[in-house]
């Protein structure tokens, strides 16, 4: 399931690009690396979003900063999910800082539809990126960073499949 051959990475050889992979992805290996990626992203989310609340107000506590972690951790799983992942599948044969830079603009992206789906407001600058300038940044650093720790992990897996480099992703 899920087996798939290489696909030529930016200057490579023929050679290399020919190799076939002889690589699954398990399922269970993929939920378990979103899910502890959306606790790290999530944590580091939350812990942006603390830092700039109480730049802003003072110090800040509130009763309920552990649904609001849980949250984030669930908003951050399902940026994962249905927007970061999938581009940078899409963008994995590239070199290693194309896939951060699509990852930092896919975390803006993914906000101004999450956005757009809850709001019945017209969509104008203010409303929709100056008011959140927060939520652009904070996702735009979690999508890049995203965007490296997916594309290692590609390479873990190649490593472990084959005992050689996976020569679908791209290098630097």
């Amino acid at each position: 399931m899920f087996k798939r051959t290489a696909v030529p990475p930016v200057g490579s050889s023929d050679h290399q690009a020919r190799q076939p992979l002889n690589m699954a992805l398990d399922p269970i290996e993929v939920v378990s690396f979103h899910c502890r990626q959306a606790v790290v992203l999530g944590s580091a989310g939350f812990a942006m979003f603390l830092g700039y609340a109480a730049w802003l107000f003072g110090s800040f506590w509130a009763s309920d900063n552990f649904s609001v972690w849980v949250l984030s951790i669930f908003l951050v799983l399902a940026f994962l999910a249905l927007v970061a992942s999938p581009i940078q599948f899409l963008v994995r044969r590239f070199p290693k800082y194309i896939g951060a830079l699509v990852g930092a603009i896919s975390g803006p992206f993914a906000v101004v539809v999450a956005l757009a789906i809850r709001s019945r407001y017209s969509f104008t600058f203010e409303r929709y990126i100056q008011d959140f300038a927060l939520f652009h940044v904070i996702f735009a650093i979690l999508g890049g960073a995203h965007g490296v720790m997916f594309r290692n992990w590609l390479m873990q897996l190649g490593r472990k499949s084959d005992g050689s480099l996976i020569s679908s992703v791209g290098s630097n």
